[in-house]
């Protein structure tokens, strides 16, 4: 990881619903090198257990970024996005990643998006390339 060793991280999942648009939310904490995350029960506990595992992965792979993202944002460019979900398949399988973006989707009754679509598609040849190997 090129996240320090002396990192903080607290995981709490809780009633989190109103969560923009996103699959958990980063914050920093009050700890200099600390983060927070948060994941809305309902929606966790849908989960499969490979899907859990892309999920955190995903939200630790911002803290590999050179520009940390901590809070959605919807300018955020997609670089750090698709970044992001590049690094959750160190640890998940790319599928499984894909049914979290679907499944985040569909929970707040979004329609296609391009940044969904270029997510996927980037999902989709990392499993291709997994695949090839």
């Amino acid at each position: 990881l090129k996240i320090p060793q002396d990192l903080e991280l607290k995981i709490f999942i809780g009633p989190y619903e109103n969560i923009l648009f996103s699959e958990g939310i980063l914050i920093s904490s009050n700890h200099p090198l600390g983060f927070v995350l948060l994941l809305d029960e309902t929606f966790y506990g849908e989960l499969t257990s490979e899907e859990k595992i892309a999920l955190i992965s995903h939200e630790l792979g911002h803290l590999t970024n050179d520009d940390v993202v901590l809070m959605y944002n919807p300018n955020t460019p997609i670089q750090f996005q698709i970044g992001a979900d590049t690094y959750a398949t160190k640890y998940a399988d790319p599928k499984a990643m894909i049914s979290v973006l679907n499944k985040v989707n569909n929970r707040h009754g979004l329609g296609p998006s391009r940044q969904l679509y270029l997510r996927i598609q980037n999902l989709e040849k990392i499993r291709r390339d997994q695949q090839a190997r």
